[in-house]
């Protein structure tokens, strides 16, 4: 297999108005490194404090809330 570093998985596999920091806690357990934040969750105050908990390498959707 060639080597997978460069693939990202999308948060939008969680349901639409899901919560971004349950999405970003399933990758950790699935050992998901590379995120690309969707556009379906909803706003969280402290969205930037969450992400910052993960050590991922992380693409923004450009629909992802403000």
């Amino acid at each position: 297999m060639k080597n997978l570093k460069n693939i990202f998985v999308s948060t939008t596999f969680a349901k639409d108005n899901s919560k971004i920091s349950d999405a970003l806690l399933i990758c950790k357990k699935a050992n998901i490194s590379n995120v690309e934040l969707g556009s379906n969750h909803i706003y969280e105050n402290n969205f930037k404090k969450i992400i910052k908990r993960y050590n991922f390498c992380f693409l923004v959707h450009n629909y992802f809330p403000t």
